[in-house]
């Protein structure tokens, strides 16, 4: 007879005794628990005695005191299947794994909205609008001169009703050339609500597999890391499985063959620097094994628009949340009232939104978290006058939250101290978390230290504006988030007494200065700020921020200043009854709408990209399931790849398809790198420009190291064919942009033609490159050339090509980009037709007010800043003069900080010298040893016809190695250090220092 086993689940002991823990931390007695477990004392008594019950009720329990169910309940008793899995087990079932995972995440997420109640989930989702750039046009030569500069602005090229954005985007695969979506929108527009509903219906539809990340979760984890050793182990148990390495290979071999959406929430939460940080984090993200999955992502509006380069997420249709208009306000409340049993509450309501004078409620409305809590206020309290700012929403809300579960709050109703302490808490503990990189998910050792108060802590877990939501990765540790991120800059925003908090200048320095209005995660919280009603004093704090907004003057081309004029613009909707219509009235407003519009401005490049987003338009239709080095898979694409023939749309799509997929799944093998290469050599069809190409990008995927050597001995052999020289460099700057150096020579090259054909296809491929880099961009002089190409007086649409290029440039060249472009203004900036303005606006954008004021002043950065952007170092550098005999050489050696290795250490300062004297050959000779390089030294004294070269070496400490190896090359050279350390004759060591470029100067004279 089969053992019976028995009838729910009883909890262990040392589980009884965390139960008691956890009580006595959260000030719980049994009925405190019962009532928030919403379970009876009846239940809750027989538990801790170690009855039996239903799993449903063990999970109430732990949920309420903020635990595992496995740390109270038997692991073997919970998963009776584990004992007969073993590591070999990797038969598993991956719908269901996403599926249960998923359910588990949107269960959790409901619980955590309790707090309110009354929040009933209606159907009425947003519209969303396809945000698309008008394809720049080309201009007639007897255009107006203003006309050159002017980009076309996006547009919303079509608006997708919720339904039907699920049926043709979601269900259907958008038939674009981008197969990623990024759904952006203001806070509260219901973004994390969309990507709720689009997982469920991918899921209900049996679509692709959903995975549902939250990005606040990542806490510096990559995203590979954090699905495999914190989504997967959480699935996989779910399932009643152990987590093995073989199962984490399993979910990579699936990705592999594009089973997966990866729905990733929250791009503003990751706590990185800067928006552009952010979104570059993602773009790395999506390689290997995670770039074939179909993402579709949220972020906030500011976040997204803060770049206008969209290279940085290549392959996403952006997606922008639209507005309720009034038949959709009207259709939301209606269905809300009528969950409520309010039919009538909802009538009322509609009824007064229509009366004159509720213009500007009618405005706040359309945005559905405000229309949610305007329900919810309205069905307390019908009588009550609607509120007119977003401060006052949250104010009322705040009000009734408490009245709506009075036996679990009646201290708070009580006390209206008690109610202050706690608001001042939480408002001090989102202050901190908006300042640190964390921003909305925080530790609970965090949350304690910064509200200073356990009690409040746990009261505020109780009410719920609190919501226990993850575990640290790291330690395990509790995470915390606000019920929502809006209730966060709201409570922030009530601690903030002096409006210096956000705005504090000093002119001269503004170093020593605050500047957070150009911060973009505090927009909210200021524009929450200037919507409270105090007193009179506070009213008067108001009007000093906003006419310090108004004449902020920030002494480097005023695009700053006009950044905060746009803070007025938006704060002045919040502050009711300002008084300073006169001075607003005084600005500009010409200036300060070109602005606006300008800073929206989605640029795009020409017509001509190739890239792999493209490729991806050829749906895979060829074969169902293919996985890394799986060799029967690759012999049957080499096969379809040598019998195929582009004769049609369909062979030609074939062709692309096998190209693309050998790129995925042949990765080092030595067949398909033949078999490509022969495809190459052999194939001939009208269409073999664009194969050619495409087939030298997937040897990359297959041999990146071959396939630069290739491409290196045809762009050696073809020197003197210019076209088919200049095609090989503009494939090996896709293939390798990183290390193949004389590409950017080439490229530069190109860019110095007279032809304005090859100008335009170097400025492409410069603006199609992926880690472009940065040190071999300064080095080969490109910047420079770039800016003469903007100087040109001759206007054509190079022009456009090149200020795209030059924002399509890493971050951290941003300010040599700034420094340089303003040394060749003989002019003001028009702010209505140069492209001047597109850059230095777009580096506004993404550096600090007191970096870009120190780089457009010409200020030295302090040293802790050096070492963190070569680039100024180099460009201070650049500027010791030679003397009559000597040559200053200033090589920036960060990769050799630690290379102990001989061969390396010559190797890469032959590779830093000599291309910058011999041009002509871009062939670097390999050099071995200090005698090798030696000789390279003298071929470049002799080309400079100087007896001396001051070779000055910075961000290298000098190790004994390095040392060494230059002691041995001072026959032929005099070396310095930037370096605190003392070096004994004949090395020099400068210690970095404000007069830094004088000192070194003072001593180049001295060699001659």
């Amino acid at each position: 007879m089969n053992k019976q086993r028995k009838r729910g689940f009883s909890v262990k002991p040392e589980g009884r005794i965390l139960i008691e823990q956890k009580m006595r931390d959260k000030g719980y007695n049994r009925d405190k628990l019962a009532e928030v477990a919403e379970i009876s004392i009846d239940t809750i008594n027989s538990l801790v005695r170690g009855e039996n019950k239903e799993r449903k009720t063990i999970e109430a329990v732990a949920r309420a005191l903020d635990i595992q169910l496995i740390d109270i309940v038997d692991a073997g008793e919970l998963y009776p299947q584990i004992e007969n899995i073993t590591k070999d087990n990797t038969n598993i079932n991956w719908v269901q794994v996403c599926h249960k995972m998923l359910e588990e995440q949107q269960e959790q997420q409901r619980i955590r909205r309790k707090a309110s109640a009354m929040g009933y989930e209606v159907n009425v989702h947003v519209p969303l609008g396809l945000v698309e750039r008008k394809q720049q046009q080309r201009r007639n030569e007897n255009v107006e001169r203003k006309e050159i500069y002017q980009l076309e602005p996006e547009v919303i090229s079509k608006t997708y009703q919720h339904q039907d954005f699920l049926q043709e985007v979601i269900n259907k695969g958008y038939q674009g050339k981008n197969k990623h979506i990024a759904i952006v929108g203001e806070p509260g527009a219901g973004k994390t609500t969309l990507l709720n509903a689009i997982a469920s219906d991918i899921k209900d539809k049996n679509q692709k597999l959903p995975i549902f990340i939250s990005l606040g979760s990542l806490q510096g984890m990559t995203l590979a890391d954090f699905i495999l050793k914190e989504w997967l182990p959480d699935a996989i148990r779910l399932m009643n499985i152990v987590p093995t390495s073989e199962i984490e290979a399993q979910l990579e071999t699936e990705f592999y063959q594009g089973n997966f959406c990866l729905l990733l929430d929250g791009v503003d939460e990751m706590g990185e620097s800067s928006p552009i940080q952010a979104l570059n984090k993602i773009s790395q993200e999506l390689t290997s094994w995670l770039g074939q999955a179909r993402v579709i992502l949220t972020c906030r509006l500011n976040v997204w628009d803060a770049t206008v380069n969209n290279n940085i997420l290549p392959g996403f249709n952006t997606f922008k949340t639209q507005e309720f208009n009034p038949e959709q306000v009207n259709t939301f409340i209606a269905e809300w009232f009528q969950v409520a049993n309010n039919i009538n509450g909802g009538e009322k309501l509609i009824a007064q939104l229509q009366e004159e004078g509720k213009e500007r409620i009618r405005e706040l409305v359309t945005n559905p978290l405000r229309l949610c809590l305007l329900c919810q206020i309205f069905d307390r309290n019908d009588q009550g006058e609607l509120p007119e700012t977003k401060a006052q929403f949250y104010e009322i809300f705040t009000r009734y939250f408490y009245e709506w579960k009075p036996k679990l709050v009646s201290d708070l109703i009580k006390s209206d101290q008690l109610r202050e302490e706690l608001h001042r808490a939480l408002g001090n503990l989102a202050l901190a978390g908006i300042n640190s990189d964390v921003r909305f998910r925080l530790k609970r050792s965090f949350v304690v230290k910064e509200m200073r108060n356990e009690k409040l802590f746990n009261l505020a877990c109780e009410v719920g504006w609190l919501n226990h939501v993850d575990r640290d990765a790291v330690n395990d540790e509790d995470v915390y988030a606000f019920f929502h991120p809006n209730f966060q800059e709201y409570f922030a925003a009530l601690v903030i007494d002096d409006w210096h908090y956000f705005l504090n200048h000093v002119s001269d320095n503004p170093d020593e200065g605050v500047y957070r209005i150009f911060e973009s995660q505090w927009k909210e919280v200021i524009l929450i700020w200037l919507g409270q009603e105090k007193d009179e004093d506070f009213r008067q704090q108001k009007e000093d921020f906003i006419k310090e907004l108004i004449y902020f003057k920030d002494f480097c081309g005023d695009f700053y200043s006009h950044r905060a004029y746009l803070i007025v613009a938006s704060g002045i909707v919040e502050f009711k009854n300002c008084s300073l219509d006169y001075e607003i009235a005084k600005i500009n407003s010409n200036i300060a709408t070109v602005f606006s519009e300008k800073v929206n401005i989605l640029m795009d490049s020409s017509d001509s990209k190739l890239n792999k987003s493209q490729i991806a338009q050829a749906e895979d239709q060829l074969l169902a399931k293919l996985s890394p080095g799986n060799d029967k898979a690759i012999q049957n694409l080499i096969h379809i790849l040598s019998q195929s023939k582009a004769e049609s749309d369909h062979g030609l799509s074939i062709i692309i398809t096998s190209l693309n997929d050998l790129g995925k799944i042949a990765k080092g093998s030595d067949i398909a790198f033949d078999a490509v290469l022969n495809f190459i050599i052999n194939y001939s069809s009208s269409h073999s420009a664009y194969l050619k190409h495409l087939a030298w990008l997937t040897l990359g995927e297959i041999n990146k190291d071959m396939t630069v050597y290739y491409l290196g001995r045809l762009i050696d052999r073809n020197y003197q064919n210019k076209i088919a020289y200049h095609h090989y460099t503009e494939i090996l700057a896709l293939v390798d942009p990183q290390d193949s150096w004389k590409v950017y020579y080439t490229l530069a090259e190109m860019l110095k033609s007279q032809d304005e054909i090859t100008i335009e296809r170097a400025l492409d491929t410069l603006s199609n490159m992926v880690n472009i880099n940065p040190e071999v961009i300064e080095l080969s002089g490109i910047i420079d050339i770039i800016i003469t190409i903007l100087e040109n007086i001759n206007l054509d649409e190079n022009h456009i090509s090149a200020a795209i290029c030059l924002i399509h440039m890493p971050i951290n060249l941003y300010s040599s980009i700034v420094k340089k472009l303003k040394k060749c203004l003989s002019r003001q900036v028009n702010y209505t037709d140069d492209p001047y303005f597109e850059i230095f606006n777009h580096c506004a954008q993404n550096m600090t007010y007191p970096d870009f004021y120190r780089t457009w002043h010409g200020e030295i950065y302090p040293r802790q800043q050096l070492e963190n952007q070569f680039t100024d170092t180099h460009s201070h550098l650049s500027q010791l003069q030679p003397t009559e005999k000597t040559y200053p050489l200033t090589l920036n050696l960060k990769t050799l900080q630690d290379e102990t290795d001989i061969s390396a250490i010559a190797q890469k300062i032959c590779n830093q010298i000599y291309p910058r004297f011999f041009h002509e050959n871009l062939e670097i000779p390999q050099v071995n040893n200090a005698p090798q390089l030696e000789r390279i030294i003298l071929q470049v004294r002799n080309y400079l016809k100087k007896e001396n070269i001051a070779l000055i070496i910075n961000n290298c400490e000098p190790h004994q190695e390095m040392i060494k190896f230059c002691n041995k090359l001072t026959d032929v050279l005099h070396i310095a250090f930037i370096t605190k350390e003392h070096l004994d004759a004949p090395l020099k060591g400068f210690p970095n220092q404000p007069n830094l470029l004088n000192v070194i100067q003072h001593w180049i004279n001295e060699i001659g």
